[in-house]
Order: C-alpha cells, then sequence, then structure tokens
C-alpha cells in the first residue's frame, strides 16, 4: 500500500497511529486502564490542555516524560542529586500509579511529554469511539 492509499484518522480503516504532544500542566485528562493494563484517555476537560493539543477520547498512552536525578554524590555527608534530566518511560509493562507518578514528576514550568497511539477505536458506521472494557481505577493527569 502505497502513502497516498493510507487512509486518513477517523475514517475507521486506519491502524496505529502515533503521534507525541507537549502538553503543560494541567494535562485536562483521565485515563483508564483496561484489563490487561493499557491506559486509554477516558475523558478530557473541554478547552484543556490535552484537548487543544489534539489528544481524542480512546487514544491510547504510549509513552511519558519523566524527570529522574542521576547518581548521587556525597559531600560532606549530604547526599545531593548531581543532575536532573527528563526520561522517556515506556508504559507497556508499568503499572497505573508508576505512570501517574512519572507524570507527577515533571515540574509545572515545564511541558510533559505525552505518546499516543490513535488505534482503531473508530465505528465506521457511527463515528463513535469504541473502547476496550475498563478496570475500576482512574486517576487525572
Amino acid at each position: 500500500m502505497e502513502e497516498s492509499e493510507v487512509p486518513e484518522i477517523g475514517t475507521g480503516q486506519r491502524r496505529g497511529a502515533r503521534y507525541v504532544v507537549n502538553v503543560m500542566k494541567p494535562l485536562g485528562i483521565v485515563f483508564e486502564e483496561t484489563k490487561d493494563g493499557a491506559l486509554y484517555v477516558a475523558e478530557l476537560v473541554g478547552n484543556g490542555a490535552a484537548e487543544r493539543a489534539g489528544v481524542t477520547v480512546g487514544d491510547k498512552l504510549v509513552a511519558v516524560s519523566a524527570n529522574v536525578y542521576s547518581k548521587p554524590t556525597s559531600y560532606g555527608g549530604v547526599v545531593v542529586n548531581q543532575r536532573q534530566e527528563t526520561v522517556r518511560l515506556q508504559t507497556l509493562g508499568e503499572d497505573f500509579d508508576t505512570i501517574m507518578a512519572a507524570i507527577g514528576t515533571i515540574k509545572n514550568t515545564q511541558p510533559c511529554r505525552l505518546e499516543f497511539d490513535r488505534e482503531a477505536c473508530l465505528d465506521p458506521a457511527s463515528e463513535a469511539c469504541v473502547l476496550p472494557p475498563f478496570e475500576a481505577e482512574e486517576a487525572e493527569g
């Protein structure tokens, strides 16, 4: 299939459209976890940062940015972290709380990088997003 033949998002035919957004907090997203551990966008705050960036309900969270500190060093008995760096954390295999904590490490003064996969969640007949079954756990990020 040539590139020009790839169906557009929203036709119910395209599978796996990966995209990245950089948004400031508050993100305006409610994530829900499926039984298989995947995180999906369940709700968006109207005109919130994520919605303005193009995130839609049903998008699967693939990776997030997180701040970590590289090697602690001891100075006169006091342990300090030498340097903070931002890393990419894949969500696959990570639990819900770890992913939410990673998002929480991002300061309010820096954008949070969120990587999504817009799966074939659109029903071509109705254009309604059909999500996999969710567990009861949810959190606002």
